[in-house]
């Protein structure tokens, strides 16, 4: 399995809450202000500590930070959407 990162303002936090915005449009939850981080495989999708361990490293080896919002279903049938910015 694999995932793609995701982290507030470009920089993982273990001991803060999230700075990004959330809001509801629809059947969506919206996520705003992330930063892509790139994709890594992922063996344990529970492991809070395997996610974070991922997130570290894709951090200290991102070249480009990528602004993302991203879209999140309430239901399982949805689309999950990630939509970058100033990329063309």
């Amino acid at each position: 399995m694999s995932c793609s990162c995701v982290a507030d303002s470009g920089k993982v936090k273990s001991d803060t809450m999230s700075t990004s915005f959330v809001f509801l449009e629809g059947d969506n939850t919206v996520f705003t202000e992330l930063t892509y981080l790139g994709s890594a495989a992922v063996d344990a999708p529970r492991s809070e500590m395997e996610i974070t361990r991922n997130m570290k490293v894709l951090n200290t080896q991102s070249q480009m930070a990528i602004p993302v919002t991203l879209s999140v279903p309430a239901h399982s049938e949805g689309i999950v959407r990630l939509v970058a910015f100033g990329l063309f």
